[in-house]
């Protein structure tokens, strides 16, 4: 590999194989003791052909998560009132399964959510009513 890439520091964070291409054993294991410390999502390194993570949040329970940042290091600064869940990626693309999710803040649940709507709508239909009595 020291013949095909020079000796210099644009080339310090290069990860290729020495001495041909690991391995492919599939899926790599997701993520373990997925935590938040502060404001910062953690996780402990996998090793192995594990190059890099992908972080993933959505808003509710029930939704779908969504990818939002791609990571060598095992932690990431996070917005509140999330959830959130870590994949590991290996040298050939591979991703894991979701880690554990963890959340951040406040959740609401859809029924919560649900019932809120529907007292935003009723406060806006007296509203509306009460401009109509006015006039």
């Amino acid at each position: 590999m020291s013949k095909l890439v020079p000796d210099n520091k644009a080339f310090e964070n290069l990860i290729a194989p020495e001495d041909g291409n690991p391995k492919n054993n599939g899926n790599p294991n997701p993520p373990k003791g997925v935590q938040m410390n502060g404001s910062k999502l953690n996780w402990s390194e996998r090793g192995g052909d594990v190059i890099g993570y992908r972080v993933y949040t959505k808003a509710t329970e029930d939704g779908e998560f969504q990818l939002i940042e791609n990571t060598k290091e095992p932690g990431v600064k996070v917005s509140q009132n999330r959830i959130y869940a870590v994949k590991s990626v290996d040298f050939y693309g591979n991703e894991s399964d979701f880690s554990s999710s963890v959340t951040y803040g406040k959740i609401e649940k859809p029924e919560e959510e649900k019932k809120k709507k529907k007292k935003i709508r009723k406060r806006i239909r007296k509203k509306k009513t009460r401009k109509k009595t006015k006039r």
